[in-house]
């Protein structure tokens, strides 16, 4: 039922779901121990903040999204014949959580993310749009939330 309401709506509130549901498991994820920041804001601060938004905004959700959401969801079925959509999710959130080893926390948080990524990369391909773009505009979205407030809020204002 979810799936189909999600393959009907506008492409504009099909991408905001994505970026709702992760920003609804940072929240819980948030409460769990050991939750702290990543903690490497003080490196951060330091950067110039175009730099930062390049980094962080544009590239990290850019290499990201064709790491592990695109190349393991188009690749894995030609070498693994018939594997079903659901292994290919939990591969690319696999993936996708190991590679933000900060903590525990943040492993889950990304781990749950990966699954959110990975679904809405084949509800894209299910709605006919270009599972790419729209992964990277989630995760492009997600992460300027941190950044305008690690960078615009503490140094402008």
């Amino acid at each position: 039922m979810l799936e189909k309401y999600l393959c009907k709506i506008k492409r504009f509130y099909f991408i905001i779901s994505g970026v709702i549901l992760l920003l609804s498991i940072n929240l819980i994820t948030s409460s769990l121990p050991y939750s702290e920041s990543i903690n490497n804001s003080e490196e951060l601060k330091n950067l110039n903040p175009f730099l930062a938004f390049l980094l962080l905004v544009l590239i990290g959700p850019l290499l990201e999204t064709l790491i592990f959401q695109h190349l393991p969801i188009i690749i894995l079925p030609k070498i693994i014949k018939n594997i079903q959509e659901k292994y290919l999710i939990f591969i690319s959130a696999i993936l996708f959580g190991l590679s933000h080893s900060y903590n525990i926390t943040y492993i889950i948080f990304t781990f749950l993310g990966g699954i959110i990524l990975a679904y809405y990369y084949f509800l894209s391909i299910k709605r006919k749009e270009q599972a790419f773009l729209n992964i990277f505009l989630i995760h492009l979205i997600l992460n300027f939330i941190p950044y305008s407030r690690d960078f615009i809020l503490v140094n402008y204002f």
